[in-house]
């Protein structure tokens, strides 16, 4: 699903986004990364593209770094 129409079907605020594209980059940099990319998107609704393969790794990254209260959406293409 493209990323616009898997933002706007999610519910989430639409209004500021940062699309930070594959996690696979972030994945290789590690913990850092994810923190940098929190201070980021602190206020945003955050978008990211996952291979369905890593998709479990890449939520616990997310509970990791946001905690259990994070809210997510995962659409598929």
């Amino acid at each position: 699903m493209p990323a616009l129409s898997a933002l706007i079907a999610s519910g989430m605020d639409t209004d500021r986004f940062l699309y930070a594209g594959s996690s696979q980059l972030s994945r290789a940099l590690g913990e850092r990364s994810w923190k940098a990319l929190a201070a980021k998107a602190a206020g945003l609704t955050l978008v990211l593209y996952e291979a369905p393969h890593r998709i479990l790794e890449t939520l616990a990254d997310v509970e990791a770094v946001w905690g259990e209260q994070a809210r997510v959406v995962v659409a598929v293409n």
